[in-house]
């Protein structure tokens, strides 16, 4: 059996309501990953999900100060 990959990615230049986005993949950039969604049992009600990504960032790639990274200024802290 083999394991799930994880697909990471970004529309950095994008707005939520634009029509269409441009997807960047950073899946190579995850450290770690958590998340939950859902409830914790059938009697409670349906919670908003909510997840944590931490990146590898050595070259400072997703630092928003950093005006020399391919993603700036689309990053935001």
């Amino acid at each position: 059996m083999t394991k799930p990959t994880l697909l990471v990615d970004v529309a950095f230049s994008n707005n939520p309501l634009d029509a269409s986005y441009t997807w960047t993949d950073i899946s190579a950039r995850v450290r770690s990953f958590t998340w939950h969604v859902g409830r914790q049992d059938l009697l409670q009600r349906s919670e908003v999900g909510e997840g944590e990504l931490v990146l590898k960032n050595q070259n400072r790639a997703f630092d928003p100060t950093n005006t020399a990274s391919v993603y700036y200024p689309n990053v935001a802290v």
